[in-house]
């Protein structure tokens, strides 16, 4: 089935800030290893106490939580075909894949890439710093976990933004944090019923002993025809 990535995306990050949220001390810690003085740290413990970041799916409408982490699809694209499109119709242990009714399926897939923008908003530059570092360790920290759901060819880049006040007030502080991965989406596709295209016998060889032959099994005769010739 195709991974419905962007949900796999949002649940990393979104627990992993709810982490943090819930033990202000952790948080604190966390801004304090990375540099911060105690005053400062504990500046943001407060801070993450009145006003913890939201993480939400899509950009904030007007009047939305601030802070807030918002996770947007910033494109997708195939970035890769097999032949066909075509893929193993056996599982890992070796069974056929089945379809829905339990019948044999004809797999198919293709590569895609995926690219999420995360937009830090804060209400002032420091909590938008501090929510944007905790975010990209968040995002990094999760990169195993989104390997285990068959992500893969991770990759980070990030960017401070100007304000723009078609999308946001103009006191407000933004940060983007994008993410960039690859995973395999596969699909199935009924097989040709019986007699239908690819079950029909197309030509037959005859060997020089005259006889017309099928695999192991050869039959008494010396005239052929086959359908198209």
């Amino acid at each position: 089935m195709t991974p419905f990535v962007e949900r796999l995306i949002y649940q990393a990050i979104r627990d992993g800030m709810a982490a943090y949220t819930a033990d202000p001390a952790a948080f604190a810690r966390f801004l304090f290893a990375g540099g911060l003085t105690e005053a400062e740290a504990a500046k943001g413990r407060q801070h993450i106490i009145e006003r913890p970041p939201l993480v939400i799916m899509g950009f904030p409408r007007q009047d939305a939580h601030v802070p807030c982490v918002a996770i947007t699809v910033g494109g997708e694209s195939v970035a890769a075909d097999w032949i066909g499109e075509d893929v193993s119709d056996l599982d890992e242990d070796g069974e056929r894949y089945i379809d829905e009714d339990g019948n044999p399926a004809d797999m198919h897939g293709r590569r895609w890439q995926h690219n999420f923008d995360c937009y830090v908003y804060a209400d002032n530059g420091d909590a938008c710093a501090w929510y944007y570092q905790l975010l990209k360790f968040v995002a990094m920290q999760s990169r195993a976990w989104w390997q285990a759901q068959d992500l893969d060819e991770f990759s980070l880049s990030g960017a401070e933004l100007a304000p723009d006040p078609r999308l946001s007030p103009a006191d407000i502080f933004v940060r983007r944090l994008s993410i960039a991965c690859r995973s395999d989406a596969v699909y199935t596709l009924p097989l040709p019923p019986a007699g239908g295209p690819g079950n029909k016998i197309g030509g037959a060889h005859v060997g020089q002993d005259g006889l017309l032959h099928d695999g192991a099994v050869t039959y008494g005769v010396t005239v052929v025809e086959t359908e198209g010739t």
